[in-house]
């Protein structure tokens, strides 16, 4: 007897949401059809998608976050007025 793992999507006949289970390939194909459920290897996808999404995410704030404390860290020259010498060369 063939079977697949999936994991549901919803709560039906005695499976819960969210957990995954090891059944019978027609009966698998069935929910996977009618929505109940996805095969294991599309919601693991899904997951390392989403990470994969969320990490790069985090990477632009991290730069972003990043270029604004060296912003904040380089010297900015005031500008003075030139002032006259006090010894002035004679000629």
């Amino acid at each position: 007897m063939a079977t697949i793992v999936i994991v549901m999507n919803r709560d039906f006949d005695g499976y819960k949401s969210g957990k995954q289970y090891s059944i019978e390939l027609s009966l698998g194909r069935r929910y996977i059809e009618n929505g109940y459920a996805v095969p294991l290897s599309v919601h693991l996808d899904k997951r390392a998608a989403e990470k994969a999404k969320a990490a790069k995410a985090d990477e632009a704030k991290k730069a972003e976050l990043l270029k604004k404390k060296e912003e904040a860290e380089i010297e900015k020259a005031d500008s003075k007025t030139a002032k006259r010498r006090s010894k002035e060369v004679k000629k």
